[in-house]
């Protein structure tokens, strides 16, 4: 439902925008962010791991070209 667009690093933090397809706008969320059951659980270089009620799941950002990741 939600795909991964960008990662933004301010010194130690890092924040992560998600576009919802649906809905014509980007959320912004960091560690421990929740928002439609999902938990923010970690923000890496190319990715962001949720933790919900079914378990893990990972978004990968995409870069121009590349295969998806699944």
């Amino acid at each position: 439902r939600y795909r991964l667009v960008g990662i933004v690093a301010e010194g130690s933090k890092r924040h992560a925008l998600l576009a919802e397809p649906a809905a014509s706008h980007l959320r912004e969320v960091g560690v421990g962010s929740t928002f439609d059951g999902w938990t923010v659980t970690r923000i890496e270089q190319d990715r962001v791991i949720l933790s919900g009620p079914s378990g893990a799941a990972t978004l990968y950002l995409r870069t121009a070209g590349a295969p998806v990741k699944r």
